[in-house]
């Protein structure tokens, strides 16, 4: 799992790889169903089992978390 979401901030590096890889699924998910206008970020931390304050505490926004997750 190293090297998953290498854009992330360093406070996702330091989760667990098995949640790191919950959150990207979650992500990969909810924009590849959606599409980046209408992702929902409110479904994508639920079904990742983390808060949405988290999650932008992590990635900043929601462009940040999609660019991660393209490259």
């Amino acid at each position: 799992m190293s090297g998953l979401f290498s854009a992330g901030t360093k406070l996702f590096r330091n989760l667990s790889p098995d949640k790191q890889h919950k959150v990207f699924q979650a992500a990969v998910h909810e924009f590849a169903s959606k599409g980046y206008r209408n992702a929902s970020m409110n479904s994508l931390v639920k079904a990742a089992g983390i808060s949405k304050g988290s999650l932008f505490l992590y990635f900043g926004s929601k462009q940040h978390l999609f660019n991660s997750v393209v490259e």
